[in-house]
């Protein structure tokens, strides 16, 4: 990478090269976010690639649309296999919000997870960081932070992203037979996004949304943990059922690992006033 970085610098004077020992991706970002000084930002994943003539295109577009973040659409490397968070995450569908609610980070296809497949006006940004303490999820904290600054955000359908799954190498695939180190990191996820929304005031209006993507979100791990380890998480789980002022009765249910918990969840919150 770092010879086809040099070498493109010869041809292309607004190219620089920055080095950062290997810390992690959110080391990486935020150290590109403090050299950063365009009016726009993006993120591309080091095992992943744009297609041609994208740069121009997302620039052309979020300058006419005088949008402060710009959603657009990507694909997988191996379209048949593509699970279906991924195309949750990168199916996106021309759309424009004036002004930024939260239910368009709940509701809309294309805001979470991923950085990936979006511009940012670095104005929006401000000093927002990506959490260096976390792994995974770190994009999502980034997204839940960002995104309230917002005043005008702009969905695109056309395809521009190209996201790997076949690199079995990725942070992604190596945490999966990992399942306690991935609770962790959506736990302390979690944790950062809903002190955030509290102190913003966004949790009162978004509670059955925040409280349904939180369980959606510590599931999969979730269940994979032993007793002891589930035990060993209950004080901060309890935590964020305290601040989000979920009732006891429904605190089981909303970690359960039963096929119909999804309804239970949604059956006990519609009685939550």
């Amino acid at each position: 990478t770092e010879m086809i970085i040099l070498e493109m610098q010869k041809s292309f004077s607004k190219i620089r090269y920055i080095y950062q020992k290997n810390s992690g991706v959110s080391v990486a970002r935020n150290k590109g976010l403090e050299q950063a000084a365009g009016d726009y930002v993006m993120f591309v994943d080091a095992d992943d690639y744009l297609k041609n003539n994208s740069l121009k295109f997302l620039y052309e577009t979020i300058i006419d649309s005088n949008a402060d973040i710009l959603v657009f659409g990507g694909r997988t490397d191996c379209p048949f296999k593509t699970p279906e968070w991924i195309r949750y995450a990168f199916y996106t569908r021309n759309r424009i919000y004036e002004y930024f609610t939260p239910e368009i980070l709940f509701n809309e296809n294309g805001t979470r997870p991923s950085v990936c497949n979006k511009c940012f006006r670095k104005e929006t940004i401000g000093n927002n960081m990506f959490p260096e303490n976390i792994s995974i999820a770190e994009d999502l904290v980034f997204l839940f932070l960002v995104f309230p600054e917002a005043r005008k955000i702009c969905f695109c359908k056309r395809t521009v992203y190209c996201y790997r799954i076949t690199n079995k190498a990725s942070a992604m695939h190596t945490i999966l037979d990992q399942p306690e180190i991935k609770f962790q990191n959506h736990l302390a996820a979690a944790e950062i996004i809903i002190d955030s929304w509290k102190r913003n005031g966004y949790l009162t209006s978004t509670y059955k949304d925040i409280v349904l993507w939180m369980a959606d979100f510590f599931k999969g791990p979730y269940e994979r943990l032993d007793v002891k380890q589930k035990l060993s998480y209950k004080k901060r789980i309890d935590n964020i059922y305290d601040t989000l002022k979920v009732p006891e009765s429904c605190r089981i249910v909303l970690c359960s690992s039963t096929s119909s918990s999804a309804e239970k969840q949604r059956s006990l919150l519609g009685r939550i006033n």
